[in-house]
């Protein structure tokens, strides 16, 4: 959290982005791993929303996929950061990033869509355009 608020979101991004798991590198699935996942992604969660959306998009091919993967961890709450993280990436960006969530199954979807369409009540905001029935 120190990370997020002494250093340019930008930067922080970089450095977070690197703790996420890609297709090639698999975790020991230990306790402690996953708590620093964990910690990782809800600090991706809290650094997006320094960011404007055209300088988000641009970061989006480096940071989805880590969090694509981060989805399929073994740890629940580790799941619960990456839904949280891509709302917190949906409130900034908007419908811009649901085509990007292609890769997620349909039940990851459907979650992600429930928690975004609560933030966007929340907020007062228009659900997405893209709806999962």
């Amino acid at each position: 959290e120190q990370l997020v608020k002494r250093t340019n979101p930008e930067r922080c991004m970089d450095i977070l982005a690197l703790r996420l798991p890609t297709a090639e590198t698999h975790g020991s699935g230990t306790a402690a791993e996953g708590m620093v996942l964990q910690a990782a992604i809800r600090n991706v969660g809290r650094a997006v929303g320094c960011l404007r959306a055209a300088e988000l998009m641009q970061r989006m091919p480096g940071l989805l996929p880590g969090l694509f993967e981060s989805f399929r961890n073994l740890s629940a709450d580790v799941r619960k950061a990456v839904v949280f993280c891509l709302v917190d990436i949906y409130l900034v960006v908007g419908d811009q990033l649901m085509p990007l969530l292609s890769p997620l199954s349909t039940s990851q979807l459907k979650l992600v869509t429930i928690y975004v369409n609560r933030a966007a009540q929340r907020l007062d905001r228009p659900p997405p355009m893209a709806q999962v029935a």
